[in-house]
This record gives structure tokens, C-alpha cells and sequence, in this order.
């Protein structure tokens, strides 16, 4: 009753001091829960309400020069069966505003990798 899964989304590694980054690819668990994507997301599972919560980043408005930007609205768009879309810096006031008794984290050793 009122817990929560959290789960983290893959990050970005750049290439040295160069404005690339090294070939993306999702964290497997993040990608089968959450089918998304992008980098640097996070996701939470609300077991009681059954919902779907997504957390994305607020890039700086300058990226929109080079690249596509996408907002809350577009998250929601592009990935209609999450429930619930804000920006990673809102994640704070959310878990404080639900207050969940228990947070599970996907954490540890891969028994597998090593890693």
C-alpha cells in the first residue's frame, strides 16, 4: 500500500571534450517498463493507482536551434499510455506532494555482467 517503483533512465556520456556522445541506448529495465527512449529520464510506478508517472529534462530553449526540443506536451503525445508526464524538476514536489511509504529502487549487481 501506498509504495512506489523508481526507476532511472540511461544518461548521455559525451566523447571526450567533443559535443557528441558516445552511441545511445536505453537502460533495458527502464526501456521495457517505460518504452522510452531518451536520455535521461526518470520513470515511477504507482502500484496502488496503477499509473505511470514520467519524468523528462527541461533542455535549455537554445537547443531548439539545432535540434528538436521536446516538451511535457510531447512526451504525452508520443507515448500516450504513460499516464502522468513532468519535468525532472518537478520529481521533488511530486514525491513530497504523494508522500509514498515505500520507494522501490532498482539497484545492485547484475548477476550477469558483473556491473
Amino acid at each position: 500500500k501506498n509504495a512506489v517503483g523508481f526507476l532511472k533512465g540511461e544518461s548521455e556520456v559525451p566523447i571526450y571534450s567533443s559535443d557528441v556522445c558516445y552511441p545511445e541506448y536505453q537502460e533495458g529495465y527502464f526501456y521495457y517498463t517505460f518504452g522510452v527512449s531518451e536520455m535521461d529520464c526518470y520513470g515511477v510506478i504507482d502500484f496502488e493507482n496503477e499509473k505511470s508517472i514520467l519524468f523528462v529534462p527541461h533542455p535549455d530553449p537554445l537547443y531548439k536551434i539545432w535540434m528538436t526540443v521536446l516538451g511535457v506536451e510531447d512526451f504525452k503525445k508520443k507515448y500516450p499510455l504513460i499516464d502522468e508526464v513532468y519535468y525532472v524538476e518537478e520529481m521533488e514536489n511530486w514525491f513530497a506532494g504523494h508522500k509514498p511509504e515505500t520507494v522501490f529502487l532498482n539497484s545492485g549487481v547484475n548477476s550477469d555482467s558483473g556491473l
